[in-house]
């Protein structure tokens, strides 16, 4: 029966039974949604599955779709049936809410799709207890006179006759054959030595618990003084090319051995280190199992890959211009994020950027988003990377189209081994199941968007170039495209400059050009939440 109270005595109220045909204005329908939601609240033990029903039609109501308000009404009524889910004494009450959530997750309508994800995502979890017994990071310490990082040195570790490395960014890699390779990664000028600390106490910290994880992953291993902290490195490690400018002056470095196949990304150019169909396949799956099981011990790795809206407006925005997947806007430089992925053949990769979720701004929803669409942007660019070449426009100005590049069964089976290695990872049990989404659209439009590149334009605008000294503006131009000469012909602060930087993914502070892409990260993250939920509450999974 419906709760009790003034206005909720009823089983028959005519305003509900309106409001569940369509026949009650949107306004007065949004009110009564809100009285019923709140009677819930109010008193959770006396909502019957009736009751639940009828909240539930209005979902269904075609009329209220057409208003342009019709999001904050489906997250009104979805947010009641997910607090009766969380809530509600009797597990065959909640379920019945949670069923009906589940049964709308994935519709074509993009307030109603995101209304029911967001309620979903917003189940609590009570997740998997510490796999260590300190859960916080020690404050990383990085020594006063960090010693000297040199051939010696590393053959006191068992490491000699390393031949000449190569430098990848900050990192030079050498190679020390069947132990794998030695990595230098240098600080760079403004950072401080703690964050590199860090990622080498992650990494210990991670293999601590390695038993959590059930794929293979090969986590490197510190090389560090006996008291800790960083290398100062010199020019005495052999090195085929010139470091890279912007590096700390004191060429401060953490030391690590990583494998052989650290730096084999799933989706590197044509040449040895290019994986093959089933092998991309394989690392995607899982690597997402393994951001998957991080998650589900609240630890977050925070960049699988770079995702902005506006990275050039990011020192000035409230939210540093990151992408929040949820709002759908445009994302900025897609295939230049996808450079070099922190995913690779041997697991997950630098691990500065792994927190506890207690230091993150954003909820597990949104962290398993950020994963998923950072996976499937780095599926789409596999093919892209074939033909590296073939990106912007032509000689004529036309988009360049490399939609043949594309192979569809391939990259549905990528995005199927993504949803369902994410979904094993964060789940554990009961993860088996359909997806909720439509693979096959999907996949055709992520080709037809992700295979043209229409977006190439960024604004630089004069309050950004302002911020800028003349060096750092001048640096950006050549970052561009421009040379040395054109970009000291340009004045600094003048007027809005447009720049050919794409591809991207819509317009510049436009929405996102593929919202399919948008609807199916936000239906597989609400999903694994609803999973996960259910298998803490020992309910059966969805049927």
């Amino acid at each position: 029966m419906m709760p009790s109270g003034a206005r909720t005595r009823k089983t028959s109220d005519p305003q509900a039974q309106l409001m569940q045909k369509g026949q009650l204005d949107f306004g007065g329908a949004f009110m009564v949604a809100s009285r019923m939601v709140r009677g819930f609240a109010e008193q959770p033990a006396r909502v019957d599955r009736s009751a639940l029903d009828r909240l539930d039609r209005t979902l269904g109501v075609a009329s209220y779709r057409r208003q342009k308000q019709a999001y904050f009404f489906y997250r009104e009524v979805t947010g009641g049936l997910a607090a009766v889910a969380a809530g509600h004494p009797d597990p065959a009450v909640g379920g019945h809410a949670l069923g009906l959530l589940e049964r709308r997750l994935g519709h074509g309508h993009y307030g109603l799709h995101r209304a029911v994800a967001e309620a979903l995502g917003g189940l609590p979890l009570e997740m998997a207890p510490p796999v260590f017994a300190d859960r916080a990071l020690p404050v990383p310490r990085a020594a006063m006179a960090p010693p000297k990082l040199n051939r010696a040195w590393l053959r006191q570790r068992g490491f000699d006759g390393l031949a000449a490395g190569r430098w990848m960014g900050r990192s030079l890699v050498l190679d020390a054959g069947s132990r794998g390779l030695v990595v230098v990664k240098c600080l760079r000028g403004g950072e401080t030595p703690a964050a590199l600390v860090r990622e080498a106490l992650w990494m210990d910290r991670l293999a601590a618990m390695r038993a959590a994880f059930a794929e293979p992953f090969a986590i490197p291993i510190p090389l560090m003084p006996s008291g800790g902290g960083l290398l100062r490195f010199t020019s005495d490690l052999p090195s085929k090319d010139r470091p890279p400018p912007g590096l700390h002056p004191m060429r401060l470095a953490l030391v690590y051995a990583a494998s052989g196949d650290y730096f084999r990304y799933p989706n590197s150019p044509t040449g040895p280190q290019r994986l093959a169909g089933e092998q991309v396949r394989e690392t995607f799956e899982r690597c997402a199992c393994l951001l998957g099981q991080a998650l589900a011990h609240d630890l977050v790795h925070t960049a699988p890959i770079p995702l902005f809206h506006n990275r050039t407006q990011r020192h000035r925005r409230a939210d540093g211009g990151r992408y929040e997947w949820p709002r759908a806007g445009r994302l900025d430089r897609w295939l230049a994020s996808c450079r070099y992925p922190n995913i690779a053949r041997s697991g997950l990769r630098d691990f500065e950027h792994f927190r506890l979720l207690t230091d993150t701004s954003f909820t597990r929803y949104e962290w398993i988003g950020v994963h998923l669409i950072s996976l499937f942007l780095v599926a789409a660019s596999y093919f892209r990377t074939a033909a590296p070449q073939r990106v912007g426009q032509d000689a004529a100005g036309r988009p360049v189209d490399a939609r043949d590049l594309f192979e569809p069964l391939l990259l549905s089976d990528m995005i199927r081994s993504i949803c369902e290695g994410y979904r094993r990872g964060f789940v554990g049990f009961g993860s088996k199941g359909p997806l909720p989404f439509d693979l096959e659209t999907a996949v055709a439009r992520m080709i037809e968007e992700m295979g043209v590149d229409r977006h190439m334009e960024e604004v630089l605008r004069t309050v950004d170039q302002n911020d800028m000294s003349r060096e750092a503006f001048a640096s950006f131009l050549m970052a561009r495209g421009f040379s040395r000469v054109q970009a000291a012909a340009v004045r600094r602060g003048q007027a809005d400059i447009v720049l050919q930087s794409g591809p991207h993914l819509g317009g510049f502070n436009q929405t996102i050009s593929l919202p399919e892409l948008i609807h199916m990260t936000g239906a597989v993250a609400a999903d694994c939440v609803a999973r996960r939920f259910r298998r803490e509450r020992g309910w059966a999974p969805p049927a």
